[in-house]
């Protein structure tokens, strides 16, 4: 799917509770200090996206603290100076044990023999954390999925053989002011799959993840009672026209009711619904009436349900107006 990068319009966003660029227009932020990197992630794991996020911002503090400091007399990314490139300092210790902390040593108390004759200067001015932050960065250079992206522009997103997400992360550090040290923002975007499994859920209420033997004891959400449900955050509507939902009931099991789609909230503007029987093990269609960016509160009713179950949802599909499974169905 082709997809503008407005990662920038929030950076800019984000950076207006930036004291210390306060004074400055968000237009003479260069391109080269944004840092962007897409990563696509297999699942929706909340953990490694926030791991992603930051290590995405160490990345630009990392470039930010090399630019402010003298290194650059010595070095350069790509070209061989009076030292090594940074891009061959990576390159020859990829994948090699402890590496962070010697290179931190390094940079700290100099030392020489490895590049040749000449010997690296010590920099005892620079904290061990910004020494750290700067190695970091420097490794990053010789992993191409690391490398940064270009600010504006559109990226494809490829056909995956199992459901994911994509993350677009930008980072941009400032160059710090007085005695403050650099300060750095961070704005991501992830993309969920248009395939989603159920449980892979912002938050809920009244609702329990079990295992269905039927289903080859696939995990799956249950509500418990009528008014339980889930919620799927910063959903983009955008060209979509439908929802299929894998939602089964079995007699004696569960009772069946309705699912609502709702906007913002359980009580929210209704988007679609659909009947579950009792008795049903196909999918149920939903139709949507609405577009844009909006917070999916799938919300299960059956007033006559009392302690009984109501029923399962298995995955989630947002389909295209065109027809078929959209790209996308996060935002």
């Amino acid at each position: 799917m082709n997809r503008k990068l407005k990662i920038v319009d929030k950076l800019e966003n984000a950076m207006k509770t930036n004291a210390c660029d306060s004074q400055i227009e968000f237009k003479k932020i260069a391109n080269e200090d944004v840092m962007v990197s897409i990563n696509f992630l297999q699942g929706f794991d909340k953990t490694l996206i926030a791991q992603g996020h930051q290590m995405n911002s160490s990345y630009a503090t990392g470039k930010r603290l090399m630019d402010l400091s003298d290194c650059k007399a010595c070095h350069a990314i790509d070209q061989k100076s009076i030292g090594p490139a940074y891009k061959e300092v990576a390159k020859k210790y990829r994948g090699t044990r402890n590496v962070e902390a010697t290179l931190v040593e390094k940079i700290i108390n100099g030392g020489g023999g490895v590049w040749g004759e000449q010997a690296m200067s010590a920099h005892p001015q620079i904290s061990r954390d910004d020494a750290k932050e700067m190695v970091k960065y420097i490794l990053s250079l010789g992993d191409a999925r690391k490398a940064s992206q270009p600010v504006k522009g559109s990226y494809v997103t490829k056909s995956q053989t199992k459901d994911g997400t994509y993350i677009f992360s930008a980072s941009y550090t400032d160059k710090g002011k007085g005695t403050v040290p650099p300060l750095s923002s961070t704005s991501t975007i992830t993309l969920r799959s248009a395939a989603m499994n159920a449980l892979n859920y912002d938050d809920q209420k009244e609702t329990t993840i079990i295992k269905v033997p039927q289903l080859n004891n696939k995990e799956v959400v249950v509500a418990s009672t009528s008014g339980a449900y889930v919620v799927y955050k910063d959903i983009d509507l955008t060209g979509l026209s439908n929802v299929t939902l894998s939602a089964l009931s079995m007699k004696g099991m569960s009772v069946g009711g309705k699912i609502q789609i709702r906007s913002g909230s359980p009580t929210g503007t209704l988007l679609g619904e659909a009947e579950i029987g009792e008795s049903q093990m196909s999918p149920s269609k939903v139709k949507l009436n609405s577009s844009g960016v909006q917070d999916l509160y799938f919300v299960f009713v059956n007033p006559a349900a009392g302690t009984k179950p109501l029923f399962v949802v298995d995955t989630i599909t947002f389909e295209r107006e065109s027809g078929g499974i959209a790209p996308s169905g996060g935002k």
